[in-house]
């Protein structure tokens, strides 16, 4: 076995090493990040998020956070939150 021979051969098997590297890393942060989604949410919907919330909470005055559209899928209540207070 000559010393050139010697060379490829192991840049042949670095290569594979660095692309099997590559693929366990891969594998490794999608098993980190689909972990993430079962856990319970931050905030739930019955919650304050603001002190604005609590506020329209304890004047029975609170807006939905969500509705469901006209086509029956549901959306965040953008327009009844923001809208300015009668």
């Amino acid at each position: 076995m000559s010393g050139a021979d010697f060379s490829r051969r192991s840049r042949v098997t670095s290569g594979r090493v660095g692309a099997m590297g590559v693929a366990w890393a891969c594998g490794m942060l999608m098993v980190v990040l689909g972990a993430g989604g079962c856990n319970r949410p931050l905030l739930t919907p019955d919650e304050p998020r603001t002190p604005f919330d609590a506020y329209d909470d304890i004047r029975g005055q609170r807006v939905p956070q969500r509705i469901t559209n006209e086509f029956g899928r549901e959306q965040v209540n953008l327009r009844q939150r923001l809208a300015p207070v009668d």
